[in-house]
Order: structure tokens, then C-alpha cells, then sequence
């Protein structure tokens, strides 16, 4: 004997394990050793639910390649997937270390602490809360889990990648309900970086059905409203006065950054880390639709790299999202002097640049043009971009006084004003 450890050893240093996590390793319902994949391989564990697998443990001797072993259980997941069973949860170990990797949400292994116990297991699978009335898109369901998983195997800092409009909102109200419901948090703080998304988000809580049961509040002038179960805020109100200092730094078991990639600076940075100073369990869930290449670098230093993604392109090949339909033209406008200045133009001076009258209202025209309101008198979504507030308010007003002039209106009639929008 050369005192090496074998994968028997392996493996019961894992039963050894699993029993303490309150894994009973005699009900067979809901776990078995040795099961035969479709193709007749053997898995060395697999879970059940109702009788259908749903995840897979491999053991490997420590010191043979775990990235190997976890390879082998997704060979196996694949076999049964072949035959309708959706396998998305594959772990492997060798008894002291475990991996862990969920095969829906595209993003690499990672290793955790330890194995999930079977209630713990039971969440990270049913992604869905019963105290969420809307139901959730099998995406938004894979983020869910991925959270609720990488919360309970002891990660303090995550974060999302989603696309604008994928829904991180909803994925953030079933993770809240989810955490409360299991007991895992008492407070949760939410900070946005606009008052119309603070807004936004209460009323989006509350329209989910997260408000029946936790209060929700949006943090105010009212001394009451700071003691809320999940409280709301922008990042400019908690900082003004140093109002973030009134609570206790323990005060927050669980902080959500929407637009998170701008949290490594500044006042994001100084608030978050006042409340993880206090409470060391407390963990930082990041939010953020896809970000630049230089903002993700900066992101993933904080963070970690994103424990979930949804891309734009993802969300269009699932009919989620519209696609990008642009139409390119060119106007008279002399915008000589206009370069590529990489991150170092003013943009004052850009919005000067572009901010023409005659431009602004070409601009205006060819919307109504594409969209062919003469014809339809229907109006469009669209987003419309300006290079500074100066430059947006004029070509709001452009756009105001070309649809006054195809309906017919004086062209100064106010009532279009609720139509096209300033944000």
C-alpha cells in the first residue's frame, strides 16, 4: 500500500459527505449509486425526482483530472437528454473538492464549498415561486436556479449578464421571494442608478405579487419606509447626506445592483462595501444587460465572471426580443471635424457638433418615411439616440413638429408631447 487514496475512498469520503448534508443514501426515490445510463454506461450518483433523474455526481481519486470526471457526467446527462430526460445538473468530486456546473446556463464549471442539500437541491430545480404570479421563460427559470444554486453553495459576489428587455427584473423578484421563503435572508436592499427605475422596479414587485407578502418600499423622507423587508433605492439618494450611514452596516443580507457594471467606483462601491463590512455574509447580486468589452473586464474583477448570460442575439433567435432593423442615410450637414477620438472626446462638443436644426429635422422626416405614416397614421416604437440633452430635446421637438404638420395640427400643439418622450 503506497497510501494513496483510491475512488472507493473516494467515495466514501463522498457518502460521508452527502450524509451530512442529510442526503439518506438508502431512499433510492430520490438518490442511487451505480444507475445505468440509456447506452448502458454507470453513473456512481444520481438524483431523483418523482423517479426521474435530473442530476449527476461523478467521483474521480483526487489527483485524476475533476474537469474529466465532470466531462464524463456530461456525457452521461447527454444520453438522457437523447431520450426526453433533461438532465442540467452535473457535479463531479473527489471526496474534498466539488464541482458543479448546470449545462443550460453556458457558462463554465465552478467549484463549490459543498454539496447542496436535497431541500437546497429541491429550490435550485423548482426555479419558480409559488408567491411570483407571473410565470417564468425556461431562460429566466435557468438564472433563477443558477443564483439560488451559487447563493446556497456559499458565493458572495455574482453576477448576470441579460439582455435589455429579457426580463432581470422578474428573475430578481423570484430570487428575493425564493431567499425569503427559504429563510436564507430577513433584508434585501435594491439600488438603481435613476429615480424612474426606482419607480419602475416597486411597481414591477408589486405587479409580480412580492409586495402580498414582504413590504416593498422605495427609501423616502419617511423614517418607516427605511425598515422595509426589500428596500428600493437610487445609489444618488442613499449617498446624499450620507443617508446609507442611518442603517446599521449588518442591516442587508442580500444587495442587488441593477446596472451593475458601474459598481466597482465611486459611490456604488462605497456604499456596498459599508454593508459588507458589517455583515460578511451579506451577498452582492449584480444585474446588468450585456456591457462593453472594457466594462466586463472591470466587472468580472469585482464579480467573478457572470454566473449567468442572455444574450441580445439569444433573445432574438427565441422570438423574446425584436431584431435590429436600421436604414442608413446620409444628410448635407457638414460635420467636418468629426473623428474617432477613441474615449478621449468631449461630448459637449459632439452634441454641438450634430446638434443642427436642419439635421434634426431630416432625422424626423425619414422616421415618419420608413415607418410610411401618410399611409398607416400609425406611430412606431423607437429609440432614438441623441449626443447630448440639448441635442435630445431638439429632436424631440423636431419630431413633434413633423408629426403635427402630417396630421394636420398647428405646429405648435402641445398634445404630442405625451407621444415622444425625453429619458
Amino acid at each position: 500500500m503506497n497510501g494513496e487514496i483510491s475512488e472507493a475512498d473516494a467515495k466514501t469520503l463522498i457518502d460521508e459527505h452527502l450524509r451530512e448534508r442529510g442526503w439518506d443514501l438508502k431512499n433510492f426515490s430520490i438518490i442511487r449509486k451505480e444507475y445505468t445510463t440509456p447506452h448502458g454506461n454507470s453513473t456512481d450518483y444520481i438524483f431523483l425526482k418523482e423517479g426521474v433523474p435530473f442530476a449527476i455526481l461523478e467521483a474521480k481519486k483526487p489527483g485524476k483530472d475533476l474537469y474529466g470526471a465532470l466531462q464524463q457526467a456530461k456525457d452521461y446527462a447527454k444520453e438522457f437528454i437523447e431520450h426526453n430526460i433533461d438532465i442540467f445538473l452535473i457535479f463531479a468530486s473527489d471526496g474534498k473538492t466539488f464541482l458543479k456546473q448546470n449545462l443550460k446556463a453556458r457558462i463554465l464549471p465552478e467549484r463549490i464549498e459543498k454539496f447542496p442539500t436535497p431541500q437546497e437541491l429541491k429550490e435550485i430545480i423548482t426555479p419558480e415561486c409559488e408567491k411570483v404570479r407571473v410565470n417564468l421563460r425556461p431562460y429566466q427559470a435557468v438564472a433563477v436556479s443558477q443564483i439560488i444554486s451559487s447563493f446556497l453553495s456559499g458565493r458572495d459576489k455574482m453576477y448576470i449578464q441579460m439582455a435589455t428587455g429579457s426580463g432581470k427584473t422578474l428573475v430578481a423578484a423570484n430570487v428575493l421571494a425564493k431567499l425569503f421563503t427559504m429563510g436564507k435572508i430577513k433584508k434585501a436592499l435594491f439600488l438603481v442608478d435613476r429615480d424612474s427605475l426606482a419607480t419602475q422596479t416597486v411597481n414591477k414587485f408589486k405587479e409580480y405579487g412580492l409586495a402580498e407578502f414582504k413590504e416593498i418600499k422605495r427609501l423616502s423622507l419617511d423614517p418607516e419606509d427605511r425598515y422595509a423587508d426589500v428596500l428600493v433605492s437610487t445609489i444618488q439618494m442613499l449617498v446624499t447626506g450620507d443617508k446609507y450611514t442611518l442603517y446599521p452596516s449588518n442591516f442587508f443580507d442580500l444587495i442587488i445592483l441593477d446596472e451593475c457594471h458601474r459598481s466597482y467606483f465611486g459611490d456604488w462601491h462605497r456604499v456596498v462595501e459599508y454593508f459588507r463590512k458589517g455583515n460578511k455574509k451579506a451577498v452582492i447580486l449584480g444585474l446588468t444587460a450585456t456591457p462593453s468589452d472594457r466594462e466586463t473586464v472591470n466587472t468580472d474583477e469585482y464579480f467573478g465572471p457572470p454566473i449567468f448570460k442572455y444574450t441580445y442575439r439569444q433573445g432574438v433567435k427565441d422570438g423574446i426580443l425584436a431584431d435590429t432593423i436600421y436604414f442608413k442615410f446620409q444628410t448635407n450637414v457638414d460635420l467636418y471635424g468629426i473623428h474617432e477620438l477613441g474615449f478621449d472626446f468631449d461630448p459637449e462638443d459632439l452634441g454641438r457638433a450634430v446638434d443642427v436644426p436642419q439635421r434634426n429635422e431630416l432625422i424626423a422626416e425619414k422616421y415618419f418615411e420608413i415607418i410610411e405614416f401618410e399611409k398607416t397614421k400609425k406611430l412606431k416604437k423607437a429609440l432614438v439616440f441623441a449626443a447630448s440633452i440639448p441635442h435630445a430635446n431638439n429632436l424631440r421637438y423636431a419630431f413633434i413638429k413633423k408629426y403635427n404638420e402630417l396630421m394636420g395640427l398647428p405646429i405648435n400643439d402641445a398634445e404630442a408631447e405625451e407621444i415622444f418622450i425625453n429619458r
